[in-house]
């Protein structure tokens, strides 16, 4: 199981077995084309043939030795894919293309334990030479590339398109506990009485994106669907991204708001009677699930990470993490993979679909 000279997992007799079959039965790629990509192939002939194999049958051409010969020699990579007696030889070493499907899900595992061994040298790199950098940003790093991939090796079954026995009665059961609880809000309470009856709360998923000219009130709006959230009946854990004020001006609208004092009051420490007010929100607040981050400069990847992380803990503590706020969208820093040559609306909405 070697790649290229390095110790790293592969099967080489899955990749030739998985090229032979899709030559012998070109019906068998519609099989496999979700499950793999070029860069699945630990070596680079493999990669190069399965390119021609895709090309070939995505272009509505017959694909068998000849073809893919033919193709690979027209750009001048026959002799880099092992030569027409390498390709030839795979037809002749491929047990049954019956087998396609089996093939490709091994070829698929060798490359995400690639990944993975590839994932864990650049963080132990990473970790040996740190720059100055501080423990909790290399472990974010770290868990971000673990992240990233679990994505992109996800590929979702055809089993999940339809609305087979199992979705079904999921759904039969999904209706019945509503049914069964009577509740007008199935979500996560806004305290916008009107948006609440006409939505049934934030369900899970939702992302939602309060738009709005500056000055007009959206972060009082965010703190307030964040206070009912964590103060209701059933209270959830909120976690608020704060990118533009710190920690303790958000306290100080809560209090504010809580008990009912004045906010510029508050700003100029003119409190005077209203210390009991003060102490009573600050109760509230003490037993209330909101937690704050307002580290600068965070990226979706770290947005993700640190929510996760939240919800671990949370989790481990018997609450459910059950909201998240970032305040505000246009001061989230793209992530690598965000980042384009173009106008910052076009990034935006690259961020908004990460998030």
């Amino acid at each position: 199981m070697a790649e290229n000279g390095d110790l790293l997992p592969s099967s080489v007799d899955a990749e030739r077995a998985l090229l032979g079959g899709l030559m012998l039965d070109n019906e068998s790629w519609d099989e496999v084309a979700d499950l793999l990509a070029g860069g699945d192939f630990s070596r680079d002939d493999h990669r190069l043939i399965f390119g021609a194999i895709s090309d070939l049958i995505n272009g509505g051409k017959h694909c068998d030795n000849l073809t893919v010969c033919e193709h690979l020699r027209s750009r001048e990579q026959l002799d880099d894919a092992g030569g027409a007696g390498y390709v030839g030889n795979l037809l002749i070493g491929t047990p049954s293309a019956a087998n396609v499907e089996t093939y490709a899900r091994i070829v698929r595992d060798m490359s995400i334990l690639r990944q993975l061994a590839r994932a864990g040298r650049r963080i132990t790199g990473r970790v040996l030479k740190t720059g100055g950098r501080e423990a909790e940003e290399l472990l974010e790093e770290a868990e971000q590339e673990i992240f990233r991939i679990n994505e992109q090796s996800y590929k979702g079954d055809l089993d999940d398109l339809g609305m087979g026995e199992a979705f079904r009665a999921e759904l039969v059961n999904w209706l019945r506990e509503r049914e069964k609880s009577g509740e007008a809000v199935t979500g996560v309470a806004t305290g916008l009485t009107d948006f609440d009856n006409l939505t049934a709360g934030l369900q899970n998923g939702d992302l939602v994106i309060l738009a709005g000219r500056p000055s007009l009130g959206k972060t009082s709006l965010a703190l307030t669907i964040a206070q009912s959230a964590v103060l209701s009946q059933k209270p959830v854990s909120a976690l608020l991204f704060s990118l533009e004020m710190p920690k303790k001006q958000i306290a100080l609208r809560l209090l504010s708001s809580l008990g009912e004092i004045d906010h510029a009051d508050l700003r100029i420490g003119k409190i005077g009677r209203n210390w009991s007010k003060v102490n009573s929100a600050l109760n509230m607040l003490k037993e209330a699930p909101l937690l704050i981050d307002d580290s600068q400069l965070l990226t979706p990847d770290r947005i993700r990470s640190r929510a996760r992380r939240v919800s671990r803990s949370e989790s481990r503590a018997g609450r459910r993490l059950g909201l998240v706020l970032v305040d505000y969208l246009q001061l989230i820093d793209a992530s690598p993979s965000e980042r384009r040559d173009v106008n910052r609306a076009i990034e935006l909405g690259a961020i908004s679909k990460s998030l």
